[in-house]
């Protein structure tokens, strides 16, 4: 059985092959392993045509938590 891993806006995220239907609301069923659903939007049984954008963006930034270890390790001389 293959099924399409939905978002909580019911976007394909993934795809994956399982024993048995995982029946959560975040798991549909599948004919095929078809990674081009990936992206796609379902909607009352059916894909979108047409891919969503994902509008995350990669944070360059680094975490106060690499801050704090990077003034560490620099008071400790070990940088």
């Amino acid at each position: 059985m293959f099924l399409a891993v939905l978002s909580d806006e019911n976007v394909c995220e993934g795809v994956k092959q399982t024993k048995d239907f995982i029946d959560d609301g975040y798991h549909v069923e599948i004919d095929e392993m078809d990674d081009d659903l990936i992206g796609r939007k379902y909607k009352d049984g059916r894909w979108s045509d047409e891919k969503v954008e994902d509008d995350t963006e990669e944070d360059d930034e680094p975490s106060l938590e690499d801050k704090v270890n990077l003034l560490y390790y620099k008071s400790k001389g070990m940088l």
